[in-house]
């Protein structure tokens, strides 16, 4: 299986690189914030690729994975919620995460002002617009005020996920969660040399299916989003490959 994967990746890999090589063709604030996303997930899945060639991989892909999801899993709560008003919250959050930065500096002992030409961070610019902000944008732990999970579930109940995908990409995203943290589980699978091997193939294989599977879904999504602002049917080869990939994915997963 790992192989088939492989080769699929690959043809990911390159059906999909000129797309994230585009300029946008248009300037709404939704396509300008999903052709962000898309190449974090490009050059995501290009390091997974990388990275299913070295032993025992497994764990580090699917942390890789789980970035991947949670972008994906981003859009599709834009495109459900109203996708230009949304990502004007994603674009506007970012005054949030310069306030915190400025912050953290203080924390720290650094005066904000003397590094903001370093940082490019305006210390009296980002205060203004921080102070603008609504005040429950001002405690929202992310850009949209609500956690994974419950996009997750919201998504899913709404129909836009699948309910038989819902679990599998909560398994990988939990999973990436524990591996990026100290786990006493996978600690103790690192100290047995047949659990270490277990937990590699299990973390390898939902962490390639998982990552193509985001990179595909979020490559439609970029393509439609580019034809509605083009108004032309654009990159027809592109969608050409990912159909063909997409089913050749389903039949190996």
């Amino acid at each position: 299986m790992e192989e088939k994967l492989k080769k699929l990746m690959e043809r990911t890999l390159i059906a999909t690189k000129p797309l994230a090589d585009a300029a946008p063709v248009g300037d709404t604030k939704f396509l300008i914030v999903l052709l962000g996303i898309y190449r974090i997930s490009f050059t995501a899945l290009r390091d997974v690729d990388h990275l299913a060639s070295s032993e025992g991989a497994g764990p580090n892909i699917l942390d890789l994975t789980r970035k991947m999801i949670e972008h994906g899993i981003s859009i599709e709560y834009m495109l459900w919620k109203g996708k230009e008003e949304m990502a004007a919250r994603f674009q506007d959050y970012l005054t949030v995460q310069m306030h915190e930065e400025l912050e953290l500096l203080k924390s720290v002992g650094f005066d904000p002002q003397s590094l903001s030409a370093e940082l490019q961070i305006g210390v009296e610019d980002t205060e203004k617009a921080y102070n603008a902000l609504p005040s429950g944008t001002k405690k929202d732990k992310n850009w949209a005020g609500v956690n994974f999970e419950k996009m997750l579930q919201d998504l899913t109940a709404a129909g836009v996920i699948e309910a038989a995908d819902s679990p599998r990409l909560l398994s990988a995203y939990v999973w990436g969660c524990r591996l990026n943290h100290p786990n006493p589980f996978m600690t103790h699978a690192y100290l047995e040399p047949k659990e270490m091997e277990v937990a590699n193939t299990f973390t390898l294989r939902l962490g390639m299916i998982m990552a193509l599977a985001v990179h595909l879904r979020l490559t439609t999504r970029l393509i439609d989003e580019s034809r509605f602002a083009a108004g032309s049917n654009i990159y027809p080869e592109v969608a050409a490959d990912v159909t063909a990939i997409q089913n050749d994915l389903s039949s190996v997963a």
